[in-house]
């Protein structure tokens, strides 16, 4: 599993080795310095549509330019939360957009639907997709599927032991850290992005060691232009923790 931490732009240098990849967050983008050190840093780099922060992707012509721009490997096709029908949309402008810079990246689309019906047709279909080449599951999920493994073995039984199609699987997000103890079963989850264990740290705590799910409380996070203080050496620590779930 490689992790990736949505890190303050205030702390990206100090942060910077705790990071397996960057998960580059597109709407941060006008922040100059932000820009500079996606675009110059040498790691795996994921650039995010931002629609889980803005409902609605940011425009496919924009996000093709940043991708170019800041070098990445992997683009989010655009979607927008819940709306299957708008995030096709999104897409198909993204597509005719996109043109020959296509060999230039690999293509990740997040599982979109308003129902659990809709949303596990909508799995299927990107796991079916020849132009998609990473299935994004996001926290989103949380409102419409049961869990995390009830998807997994959805997608298991429907597509791939029957089809014999094997994608990787990217969690956009982390509701619990029992969720990495759940990935952990599934070896095409690989990646992971989540803003968990610095949360804890701009609060001063230390991430809980938890026996039971119930024992778990979130703490919402900062945004990413913070000038809040932040102690690097306890979000260090707190990402040791949180890595220490998917090694158990």
């Amino acid at each position: 599993m490689k992790f990736s931490f949505e890190t303050p732009i205030k702390y990206l240098k100090d942060l910077h080795s705790s990071q397996d990849y960057l998960f580059v967050l597109a709407h941060h983008l006008d922040n100059k310095k932000y820009f500079e050190y996606c675009k110059n840093s040498k790691k795996y780099k994921i650039l995010d549509n931002s629609a889980y922060e803005k409902i609605e992707s940011i425009l496919p012509k924009r996000l093709i330019e940043l991708a170019n721009l800041i070098k990445a490997d992997v683009i989010i096709v655009p979607d927008k939360i819940f709306d299957k029908r708008r995030s096709l949309q999104l897409e198909k402008e993204f597509f005719k957009l996109l043109g020959k810079d296509r060999k230039k990246f690999k293509l990740m689309k997040v599982v979109c639907g308003k129902n659990l019906k809709e949303y596990l047709e909508s799995l299927l279909e990107v796991a079916e997709d020849n132009k998609i080449d990473i299935i994004g599951i996001s926290q989103s999920r949380r409102l419409i599927a049961p869990n995390l493994t009830y998807v997994m073995n959805y997608l298991h039984d429907n597509c791939m032991s029957t089809k014999g199609i094997w994608k990787p699987i990217h969690l956009l997000g982390l509701q619990h850290p029992y969720e990495l103890i759940e990935a952990k079963e599934f070896d095409n989850i690989v990646s992971i992005d989540t803003g968990s264990p610095i949360n804890f740290a701009f609060k001063n705590k230390v991430y809980p060691k938890i026996k039971r799910a119930d024992e778990f409380i979130r703490i919402s996070g900062e945004d990413l232009e913070t000038k809040k203080k932040l102690d690097v050496k306890l979000t260090k620590k707190n990402i040791k923790i949180l890595r220490s779930y998917y090694e158990r």
